[in-house]
């Protein structure tokens, strides 16, 4: 509602972000390498050292496109199954496959077509 007195402002805080800050091309270079280090991050980085993370981000770019490099880095490719045949016909053996991730697979003895060939389909639908 309105009213027929004025309000009156009981408190004015005046913040002044100061003179423009200059970054010397070595400093630039420093901060965009620090965000390259493993597990940094980019914002926390722009943060602590009191930078725009917008700013950061385009000394990143300008300093990839210097170096030739484009873009970001492309991410690895997926990694992909290979056709396999196992003959019901084999032998005692050992049948190891490496999984994405680290994981193996190891069957010894003799190998059950069949049940390899199950497995395989299984951790292709994973």
């Amino acid at each position: 509602m309105p009213s027929d007195t004025p309000s009156r402002v009981t408190r004015l805080e005046v913040i002044s972000v100061g003179p423009r800050q200059r970054w010397t091309p070595e400093r630039k270079r420093e901060l965009v390498l620090e965000t390259f280090a493993p597990g940094a991050k980019v914002n926390a980085v722009a943060r602590r050292n009191g930078v725009a993370t917008s700013l950061l981000f385009a000394w990143r770019k300008k300093m990839r496109e210097e170096l030739g490099l484009g873009g970001p880095p492309a991410p690895p490719d997926p990694p992909r199954f290979l056709p396999l045949a196992i003959t019901a016909a084999a032998s005692a053996s050992t049948l190891e496959l490496e999984l994405a991730g680290g994981a193996r697979l190891r069957v010894t003895g003799a190998i059950d077509a069949d049940l390899v060939a199950g497995i395989i389909k299984a951790l292709a639908r994973r």
